[in-house]
């Protein structure tokens, strides 16, 4: 069966890429492990933009490269955005295949099917790959981890908890890194830090009622090999030049040791 090279452009949308002020490492994990596979991807964030100009350079870009899969991650507030640019997308190649996923779409798929054509649910890594190479291939997709519209909205199995561990570095050369580590009093309460932003662990034990990390990711926090977490932190430091340090782990000193 004649296989089809895909052109993948993953999204940070426009108010977590101008107003996040850290990088899409979820996009970003991604990014890198398809990179493995062989696949051709791109991340679109554009911090330095306002909103007019992200729109503008982001349906520009769409027009001049034509990917054939765009992943949007979204949070509550990119709801509005993302279904926007879905709609927007169609216009300019309707052929291209949308693809949410993120906090908000695995919480509420039937939000976004309608305006994308397929909802990542939970974890994206090894879902997102798994999609890809089905619809290279011309497979109906029969992957974990997803939902789409049919008569109605349609959820596949689950997909187990990613082995962290397995996963490669995040490809940090698909974003602006200069402008995220660049000096800033904003990290450490007006401390000027050149700061790196990185997990050691993924997900949480707890069951707060007002954080979704329960229904995303489980009861259960999962750690990063320290040897692993190291090796990340040099590579900041020598590429870089970070004197900061910032963890985005859900539960950072649950592990004492």
């Amino acid at each position: 069966m004649n296989k089809m090279k895909l052109k993948v452009l993953l999204v940070n949308p426009p108010l977590s890429s101008i107003y996040g002020g850290f990088p899409p490492i979820g996009l970003m994990h991604i990014a890198s492990l398809l990179e493995i596979n062989e696949i051709s991807v791109e991340i679109f964030d554009k911090p330095k933009l306002n909103y007019t100009q992200y729109i503008t350079q982001f349906l520009d870009h769409i027009r001049k490269n034509q990917p054939d899969i765009i992943g949007f991650t979204c949070y509550i507030g990119d709801v509005d955005d993302v279904k926007k640019l879905l709609l927007k997308i169609k216009q300019i190649k309707n052929d291209i295949i949308n693809v949410v996923g993120g906090f908000h779409p695995s919480m509420f798929p039937e939000q976004f099917l309608g305006y994308a054509d397929y909802v990542v649910i939970g974890e994206g890594e090894i879902t997102m790959l798994e999609l890809i190479k089905a619809l290279e291939v011309h497979k109906e997709v029969k992957i974990k981890g997803i939902a789409i519209l049919e008569e109605k909205v349609t959820y596949t199995e689950s997909r187990e908890l990613t082995d962290i561990n397995m996963l490669p570095s995040p490809a940090y050369h698909l974003v602006d890194m200069k402008y995220y580590t660049n000096v800033s009093d904003g990290r450490l309460r007006g401390v000027l830090l050149n700061c790196g932003f990185i997990f050691s662990s993924r997900g949480c034990p707890f069951k707060c009622t007002f954080c979704p990390m329960t229904r995303f990711l489980g009861l259960k926090q999962r750690f990063i090999d320290p040897i692993k977490v190291v090796d990340e932190i040099e590579f900041l430091i020598k590429n870089y030049n970070i004197n900061g340090l910032q963890f985005l782990d859900e539960t950072f000193t649950l592990n004492e040791k």
